[in-house]
């Protein structure tokens, strides 16, 4: 496999957890591409363990509950305003 085909590849698995976060987890999706700005970086953020949530992913974590959620939706603010 070349790597164009690898990136191709790569993009098209960030694009289908973007579509499915968005239609999960509206709300979640929304408030990470207003604070990263893109699909990419807020894909990243949402597959990668956060210290803040025990160790778990953003995304793990808001598919849980409601109060997963919110403190996803949280965290997001607070790394938007410096805080963590």
């Amino acid at each position: 496999m070349t790597l164009d085909n690898e990136l191709k590849n790569l993009k098209k698995s960030f694009h289908a957890v973007a579509v499915a976060t968005e239609k999960e987890l509206p709300t979640v999706w929304n408030k990470a591409i207003n604070v990263w700005q893109n699909e990419q970086d807020a894909v990243l953020f949402l597959c990668r363990p956060h210290g803040a949530l025990g160790g778990k992913t953003p995304l793990k974590t808001a598919q849980t509950s409601e109060e997963g959620q919110k403190r996803v939706i949280d965290l997001l603010g607070r790394l938007q305003h410096g805080i963590s």
